[in-house]
């Protein structure tokens, strides 16, 4: 583990910061893993599986950043798998990618921070819902209540740059070109709180 962590600092030294920051986690609910399981089984009953399956996913993932250079021409990467608590594995990247900037413009065009539209891509909406949408717990809310991964995010219709080197990301308000989503449960809409971009 030293020894990555020298060779990564040896790749800061000779390009500078890295580009893009990237975290993987495996979804241990997705079909391809529920379709192989045996009646009464638990995804973390066949830890091999969810390991074949990560690993396709983690090359996958290689594959279309370093081969098919869908960021750009990249000069070096490293990454580290772990773990969570709960047995699902992912991966941190770092890559450095040649002659892109980090300026507003092109994080608009690598990241979203929004909740996308039903149409005209409902899956990806469905999976934003399912799996991206940041619920307030015990877990990250013991200090007087205050979310301690800074949630709700301030709403912003530009991604903005900071001093400490920590992009806002854009988030647009409804009406003005973002949009929310139903909590998990509820199908219509009352005036109850919805979840806008700022989850």
């Amino acid at each position: 583990m030293y020894k990555q962590f020298e060779n990564a600092m040896a790749i800061v030294r000779w390009r500078d910061k890295p580009t893009i920051f990237l975290t993987a986690t495996f979804d241990v609910k997705c079909k391809s893993m529920m379709k192989i399981l045996k009646k009464g089984q638990s995804p973390y009953d066949r830890p091999d599986e969810i390991c074949r399956q990560f690993h396709i996913m983690h090359q996958s993932i290689l594959n279309d950043v370093i081969k098919n250079e869908i960021f750009g021409p990249v000069d070096a990467y490293t990454s580290s798998i772990e773990f969570q608590k709960r047995g699902a594995p992912h991966c941190h990247y770092l890559f450095w990618i040649r002659n892109l900037k980090a300026i507003p413009y092109n994080i608009d065009q690598i990241i979203s921070a929004e909740i996308p539209p039903e149409k005209p891509n409902n899956t990806l909406h469905k999976l934003v819902k399912e799996l991206m949408i940041h619920t307030c717990g015990s877990f990250c809310c013991k200090n007087g209540g205050q979310c301690k991964k800074h949630f709700p995010k301030n709403l912003t219709e530009e991604t903005i740059i900071t001093d400490d080197a920590f992009p806002q990301y854009r988030r647009r308000a409804v009406g003005k070109g973002g949009y929310d989503v139903l909590p998990k449960g509820r199908k219509k809409r009352t005036t109850e709180k919805i979840i806008n971009g700022s989850y």
